[in-house]
């Protein structure tokens, strides 16, 4: 047996490394649901209406040694119910006081097979067949075993309570059986089968369903199962069982068809031939005419062509009316108006992939959304490649930024800041300021391209150089507030004025209170800034340092007016160079 045993291991192993080589993979795993019907004494099918559904459920490993011959191994977990024959219902039951007629079992089985199986389809394949086949047909011979715990039980006892039985009928029982069966699989995927198989298996004892008789000592039982099969397989690699076509087995040479026109590539002498061209015995692909261009290119098959569409030459037929004859023409469709080059094809100055014709900047390259033009996000007219502020509508003069902020925002600025207030001697913001200053950063985030001045002011309580001193916090301490939420410290500038700017009166203490206030508005400056202010779009070749030493500035000042962290720029990218 151990001699058995080892010849099968080392057929299987040298035969798995054969066919991997070859491009064939013959290993596969399967699982899925099953139903069992027991046939003994007493049977899970009669005609009382007392059939039942027996659920369980398997596992299985499959290995092809060639197309036609492979082994299983396969576990299952299995359910059993049954009642009496209704033609044979009248003769005891070993150990029990009743007659079968009385009684129905249960019980589970757990167990092992080892398969025999026989590939049907394996014997008839198709060498030529194109298309994938979707059906495969086996057979399965084998030897399994299994432990089960069938149970008796009486019908006159509503709950069903068993029997108690001598020791020569014990619970718990094994036995060997033999088993046949067939199956069909139907392909899914390279990698998924579904299977349908049904088994027919003769139990070696005579109590899988727990009852003992001198009368029927044969029992079996079916067992229909329904899963999926995984093909375990490696890229451009098929299974056994479904190579027809591509890999094909014969006297252990493996043939491929590279290009699927069914002549393998030993015999093809045109590994390229287009998919869906006709082919000769030798696999060179078919041209009636001789002239050249194969059928399935040719429009004109059966008349020796001069043109690449293997027609006879007309110099002065020019379908699509661009003035270059068909004959040389590269663009057959030209768009009737559009200018084209000496082949026929139609001229794309800017090669934006839109041709002149349809281009409304035929010198600049552009998107097809905005008609060939490059893309302007805030729709101001002036494209995003030059504008500085490409999602704030502007103007021309102001490099695409707005002249200042909307009339609407000022006056919300104006009325926000009028709510920033501090304690006497205090430049700690209160909770109610800050709320002030987060509707403040939405104002300055919807002008991305304006710079802002805070100004801050005491009442006349103190001396003039604490006051100063203490305006000036006030004023850093909005500025840090507004920067943690997100302001670039550079669009920020603050000035302290102590109580040098009163607006109210300081006699009472509704004016110093007043007094003590923080001013926001538009730094006039920035404004100027933004009109000095040109880009510089990132070529392959350029550096910091090439760019720098063009605009003659330094690398420290471009990289602090672009908030670079390094040295690293990024082919197309636009950076802000600011003239001294």
């Amino acid at each position: 047996m151990r001699t058995i045993l080892f010849t099968l291991f080392l057929l299987v192993y040298f035969n798995n490394i054969a066919q991997e080589k070859n491009g064939i993979n013959t290993w596969s795993v399967g699982t899925g649901i099953s139903n069992t019907l027991v046939h003994g004494d007493l049977t899970s099918v009669n005609n009382l209406d007392k059939s039942f559904f027996n659920s369980g459920f398997y596992i299985q490993v499959d290995k092809m040694i060639t197309p036609v011959l492979g082994v299983e191994i396969k576990g299952q977990s299995l359910n059993f119910k049954g009642f009496s024959q209704e033609l044979s219902s009248g003769y005891p039951i070993e150990f029990t006081n009743y007659n079968n007629g009385e009684l129905y079992f249960e019980g589970d089985s757990f167990g092992g097979e080892l398969n025999l199986i026989i590939n049907l389809s394996g014997f008839g394949k198709n060498p030529y067949k194109i298309t994938q086949r979707k059906f495969n047909f086996s057979t399965y011979f084998g030897i399994g075993y299994h432990s089960y715990n069938s149970e008796l039980y009486s019908y006159s006892h509503l709950n069903g309570v068993g029997f108690s039985y001598t020791p020569t009928a014990s619970l718990d029982k094994s036995s060997i059986y033999f088993s046949t069966g067939i199956g069909v699989r139907y392909y899914l995927n390279k990698r998924l089968d579904l299977e349908l198989r049904h088994n027919f298996s003769f139990n070696k004892k005579d109590d899988l369903d727990a009852a003992i008789t001198k009368k029927q000592t044969v029992e079996s039982f079916f067992t229909t199962q329904l899963g999926l099969v995984i093909k375990l397989y490696k890229k451009d690699h098929q299974n056994i069982i479904w190579d027809d076509n591509n890999n094909i087995i014969k006297n252990n040479i493996v043939d491929v068809d590279t290009d699927e026109d069914g002549v393998v590539d030993r015999f093809d002498k045109e590994e390229n031939t287009p998919k869906g061209a006709k082919v000769y015995a030798d696999g060179r692909a078919v041209d009636s005419d001789k002239d050249g261009v194969i059928d399935f290119y040719d429009k004109c098959p059966l008349v020796f062509g001069e043109n690449k569409k293997g027609c006879p030459i007309d110099k002065k037929l020019d379908s699509d009316g661009d003035s270059v004859p068909d004959y040389i023409d590269k663009e057959e469709n030209t768009p009737k108006g559009a200018k084209v080059d000496e082949d026929g094809v139609a001229l794309d100055s800017d090669k934006d992939g839109i041709i002149d014709l349809l281009d409304k900047c035929v010198l600049l390259k552009g998107i097809p959304e905005n008609n060939g033009c490059p893309k302007d996000t805030d729709k101001d007219g002036i494209y995003d490649i030059n504008d500085l502020c490409p999602n704030l509508p502007g103007n021309i003069e102001n490099k695409g930024c707005p002249n200042s902020m909307s009339e609407k925002d000022n006056i919300e600025l104006v009325k926000l800041t009028k709510n920033i207030y501090f304690e006497s001697g205090e430049y700690f913001l209160r909770d109610s300021s800050k709320r002030q200053l987060e509707k403040v950063y939405e104002i300055m985030e919807n002008n991305p391209g304006l710079k802002f001045i805070i100004e801050g002011h005491t009442d006349s309580g103190g001396k003039h150089d604490y006051n100063m001193k203490l305006s000036q916090n006030r004023v850093n301490e909005v500025k840090s507030y507004l920067i943690l939420l997100g302001i670039d410290s550079n669009r920020l500038r603050s000035i302290g004025y102590g109580f040098t700017k009163p607006k109210y009166t300081n006699i009472n203490s509704r004016g110093r209170q007043l007094n003590r206030r923080v001013e926001i508005s538009v730094d006039d400056n920035s404004l100027k800034e933004i009109i000095n202010t040109q880009t510089h779009i990132v070529k392959k070749e350029d550096t910091l340092l090439s760019i720098a030493q063009k605009y003659n500035i330094t690398v420290e000042q471009l990289k602090l007016w672009n908030a670079l962290d390094s040295n690293n720029i990024t082919i197309g990218s636009k950076l802000i160079i600011k003239k001294q």
